[in-house]
């Protein structure tokens, strides 16, 4: 009789991975003081734990996908609140996608990312990231073009390293961001891109938009920025 034993999913939950990713982080960011990014939702219960354990100022980068019309489950790019746009090439030429047609579908993406940092910011300012280390955290990393367009917005700002930390990647979505980041740390590395959570997390609850703001609130209160930019 064959015996199928089911391989146990590497992390309970969000908050484990974050505690993790946390512990190689400290070692990885000896004597800096980051500070830490979070792509909401899913990203942000990992960030808020590595933030915790590193002392460190928690906000938010805020990019949103770009599916394809037809076939959602394609990734055309995302877009940023500061309209930092990246495409994803190879499938509008094979989706056949013009430039016009791209144009329209980043619209109503933006409009939702603009709701979605008013919702969480509500009038609060960007941090200022000039001369910082940056760590850019989200829960999983697949095609990477949302986390690339993060990183790019992030770069605008003149940190002096960004870091991009996730407790799993698809390796084609990683070596994209590793082109454009300083450094990419991924605890797991998936070799097919339908890297479905359930292989590594055992709990992975939605995130709601009240926990993102009531972890926010606290941290803005116990580890207050020095200083914004005006744009992000």
């Amino acid at each position: 009789m064959t015996n199928k034993t089911k391989t146990k999913p590497r992390y309970n939950d969000r908050l484990q991975a974050g505690y993790e990713l946390a512990m190689e982080l400290k070692r990885f960011l000896v004597g800096q003081q980051p500070i830490i990014l979070a792509i909401p939702r899913g990203g942000m219960p990992v960030a808020s734990t590595i933030a915790t354990e590193l002392e460190c100022q928690l906000d938010l980068v805020i990019p949103g996908r770009i599916g394809a019309p037809d076939r959602p489950e394609v990734t055309l790019g995302a877009i940023t609140s500061d309209r930092t746009l990246v495409v994803n090439k190879a499938a509008v030429e094979e989706l056949g996608i013009s430039d016009d047609d791209l144009e329209q579908l980043t619209i109503p993406v933006w409009a939702e990312v603009q709701r979605t940092s008013q919702i969480y910011r509500r009038g609060r300012p960007y941090p200022d990231l000039r001369g910082s280390t940056v760590v850019i955290v989200d829960d999983r990393l697949l095609s990477g073009y949302t986390m690339l367009a993060a990183v790019i917005s992030a770069r605008k700002l003149e940190p002096e390293r960004i870091v991009v930390a996730v407790p799993v990647s698809y390796i084609e979505g990683m070596e994209r961001v590793r082109a454009y980041a300083d450094e990419v740390l991924s605890l797991e590395i998936a070799t097919t891109p339908d890297a479905r959570a359930s292989r590594y997390f055992a709990h992975l609850p939605t995130v709601s938009d009240q926990e993102v703001i009531w972890t926010l609130d606290r941290f803005w209160s116990e580890h207050p920025p020095l200083g914004y930019s005006e744009t992000f």
